[in-house]
């Protein structure tokens, strides 16, 4: 079974409750039997094996066609597993050991995200996750007690939202999935105590453009945290990762792959264009040894610039500004 939907709201843990506006005009949307419908614009919204489908009916075929090109790509990578033990470890133990290395990396993004929240964030808060994927981070959260969206555009049932089922538990779900994309979303603001980008912005072709439309959702005294996405303080490295990856994946899907397709990343100059209405911290994991040497042997050997990841925190200006001394 999946999580029900009330007549007005979506129900979550915690008490929490959640109202639907249309990704479109931001009207609120009404619950029609099992859809959710826009009457300003004369929009259905289908709910697909339980989980709302809020993708807009003109942008149906630019996400099918990233779809198409994505789930290859993951299914020659062989992400996901049969079993449900698998997701539940992750992100500190990957049982398939064959990403066992990236989920180590994440493991200790993971680590260092959740003590921040801890301490910045309280207990049963309403958290967006964008980018869910299987659904592992929702489901973390909502072990710490938090009532959590999972956001993704992928349905699939090994490496998407589909994949929930793999946490139920006595019929019921820790966290609500919901497909919709980042740069149209069906809430209204504010209403989240955390948002996080999940291992997702740099799939946006203009990540700032995104970071800065999804802070509208964040309340006064929350954060938007932005996790494991690649930041070259070069941006022509950062262009230079994207046309390698243009045919690294063109090479897996077995077919051309547009640049749209493929996103783009983070740059530390960029970031400054967000910082006239929000402050930005960098949060270090100390991800260890290994991978410093290997940036320190990129750089002497002059080879391409390897991106870095970790995390960074975004805070609403006027917030932090009142929140410093004196």
């Amino acid at each position: 079974m999946r999580p029900q939907f009330g007549n007005d709201s979506a129900g979550l843990t915690a008490g929490l409750t959640i109202e639907f506006v249309c990704p479109s005009c931001k009207e609120r949307l009404l619950k029609q039997t099992d859809d959710w419908i826009c009457e300003a614009e004369a929009l259905r919204f289908s709910v697909r094996d339980g989980i709302p489908d809020f993708i807009l009916p003109h942008r149906r075929s630019a996400v099918e066609e990233f779809l198409t090109v994505y789930n290859t790509v993951r299914t020659k990578e062989k992400w996901g597993s049969n079993q449900a033990e698998y997701y539940r470890l992750l992100p500190f133990q990957d049982i398939t050991g064959i990403h066992r290395s990236i989920w180590r990396i994440r493991s200790k993004t993971f680590r260092s995200f959740s003590r921040d929240l801890s301490a910045s964030i309280p207990d049963a808060s309403l958290i967006l996750d964008i980018g869910a994927g299987n659904g592992w981070l929702s489901n973390r959260l909502a072990e710490e007690g938090h009532g959590v969206i999972a956001l993704d555009i992928n349905l699939s049932d090994l490496d998407g939202l589909g994949a929930a089922k793999f946490f139920l538990s006595k019929s019921t779900l820790p966290f609500l999935p919901v497909r919709a994309e980042f740069d149209h979303l069906p809430f209204c603001d504010p209403v989240f105590d955390a948002v996080i980008f999940n291992a997702s912005v740099h799939y946006s072709g203009d990540p700032v453009r995104t970071i800065r439309n999804t802070l509208r959702l964040v309340k006064e005294n929350g954060a938007l945290y932005i996790m494991d996405s690649p930041i070259f303080h070069n941006a022509a490295e950062g262009n230079r990762m994207l046309e390698d990856k243009v045919i690294e994946i063109g090479s897996k899907a077995g077919r051309r792959v547009s640049m749209d397709n493929i996103g783009s990343f983070l740059n530390p100059a960029h970031l400054n264009d967000l910082e006239s209405q929000c402050v930005i911290e960098y949060i270090d994991p100390n991800y260890g040894m290994r991978l410093r040497i290997r940036r320190t042997l990129a750089r002497v050997l002059r080879r391409r610039e390897l991106a870095s990841f970790g995390i960074i925190k975004v805070l609403k200006k006027h917030l932090a500004e009142t929140a410093l001394p004196g």
